[in-house]
């Protein structure tokens, strides 16, 4: 089934590289709280910032917004397949993913007491264990290691996480079969705790390609994916309606900007909600559009990390 892509306002990407290690490397926990993002097939950061461990008796809930529905149409407008979120005491429980055959994949999460995913498992549509994830977490919450493993509990790969003072991404290290490194990414921040660069590195510590970012009065307008001799993979800008929400995103293949690969365009409701995202190619024809609808939830503190980690994972 084709997946959502996820446009964020900091795109964490693609390619990555790696070395040995069996099990999750102790990263430091005073470590810090935020994952990395790295060049490696099919991973963008997960968003793993988490409010500290706090009881409902100590903070009340307060409502959020939460995917209800994904629903993506081909360029024709044609409803090409869907995905339904359901809740069970303000807790993510399933999503069914559905194409014109019908349900075609089950996700199913496990969640602990303190409210962190410690397992997202995929089901086919007779109900086989497809592939699914495991997570090991830090004291806090924080996510610390991800496994991934075939239905045959293979370890497919691994990925470790190391934070910043800020919790911010500081290092995230793949392994190949969990334990064979493969690659790293790092990251650095302006003072304002903006991230101006991804670097990625081969197994020997080589950097092996870049991505840096460029803002304009506190958003980001431009990134620049470039490989370590510095030619420019792609160039993506953003522009921003009168609220700071991202309206639209230019993909150029070319470092002057003028050949443009494809754009994405975003509208929002009035509760400043995406509710749409449409695709189109280099000619400017429509390839997709996204629906997006949503229901509240009652939440401790913040919005529970696991979601923007789940979203990026159905979205792949």
């Amino acid at each position: 089934m084709n997946r959502i892509k996820k446009i964020m306002t900091v795109t964490l990407s693609c390619l990555f590289v790696i070395s040995s290690v069996s099990g999750c490397q102790s990263s430091n926990k005073t470590e810090k709280e935020n994952s990395s993002s790295q060049i490696v097939s099919d991973t963008n950061a997960p968003e793993t910032k988490q409010p500290a461990k706090t009881s409902e008796s100590e903070t009340p809930t307060k409502p959020i917004y939460v995917i209800k529905s994904y629903n993506i149409y081909s360029g024709n407008e044609t409803i090409d397949h869907y995905y339904n979120f359901d809740y069970e005491d303000n807790k993510l429980v399933k999503i069914e993913g559905y194409d014109t055959q019908g349900l075609g994949i089950t996700y199913k999460t496990e969640i602990n007491d303190d409210n962190n995913l410690t397992s997202f498992s995929s089901f086919d549509s007779k109900g086989a264990k497809s592939e699914y994830y495991k997570m090991d977490l830090y004291d806090d919450g924080t996510l610390k290691c991800e496994h991934r493993y075939s239905p045959t509990d293979e370890v497919l790969y691994k990925y470790d996480y190391t934070y910043n003072d800020n919790k911010q991404i500081d290092t995230k290290t793949g392994y190949s079969n969990g334990t064979t490194q493969s690659g790293k990414s790092g990251y650095t921040y302006d003072k304002k705790q903006n991230i101006v660069q991804q670097t990625n590195y081969s197994v020997k510590g080589d950097a092996t390609s870049y991505i840096k970012y460029f803002y304009k009065k506190g958003k980001l307008v431009t990134e620049k994916y470039f490989s370590k001799e510095g030619k420019i993979y792609y160039i993506n800008k953003y522009n921003y309606n009168k609220n700071g929400k991202i309206t639209t995103v230019y993909n150029y293949t070319d470092k002057k900007c003028k050949k443009i690969a494809s754009t994405t365009k975003y509208k929002y409701n009035k509760k400043g909600l995406k509710t749409d995202e449409f695709r189109y190619s280099q000619k400017n024809k429509l390839d997709k559009h996204i629906n997006i609808k949503y229901q509240k939830i009652k939440v401790v503190s913040e919005k529970p990390w696991y979601l923007d980690w789940v979203y990026n994972k159905i979205s792949e």
